[in-house]
């Protein structure tokens, strides 16, 4: 396949989602492209491919979805953004952010008798570190002294 054909293939395939370097990679290589490099290089030059821009998405996404940092990280490294992207793109959001959302998604299930583990979880699946439950849990025993 040739450089041109390359490159129609790739922006077809960005014009339905943004995709990282890597992935884009991937995919050209799949479809019989053996050196993806010059023409995901050109994508970039000419602003059709960032992964800067796809890690953004990645935030907004996350903070829509109420998810936590580590989830936000782990999406970022599985799409092949650089480990320096990926600590600027979840530090763009200072900590007392992320325990704000993490606090709004306790009070949204207003846990009840028994129910602290449950939300401990789902607030573990949903990418937030220890530091943050135990605060968000700290909080809640504050407010309910009888230990709900």
């Amino acid at each position: 396949m040739g450089e041109a054909d390359a490159r129609r293939l790739a922006l077809r395939w960005l014009g339905l989602r943004s995709l990282t370097r890597r992935e884009l990679s991937v995919r050209l290589q799949r479809a019989g492209v053996a050196e993806p490099e010059s023409t995901l290089d050109a994508l970039e030059r000419q602003g059709w491919q960032s992964d800067r821009a796809v890690a953004h998405s990645e935030l907004d996404r996350a903070q829509r979805r109420r998810d936590g940092p580590v989830r936000l990280a782990h999406r970022l490294r599985q799409r092949g953004v650089d480990e320096g992207l990926v600590r600027d793109t979840v530090g763009a959001v200072d900590a007392e952010a992320w325990w704000e959302q993490a606090w709004r998604e306790a009070e949204r299930m207003t846990p009840g008798d028994g129910q602290r583990a449950r939300l401990a979880r789902r607030l573990a699946r949903q990418g937030y570190p220890a530091a943050i439950i135990a605060r968000v849990l700290d909080r809640l025993g504050h407010e309910d002294p009888d230990g709900g």
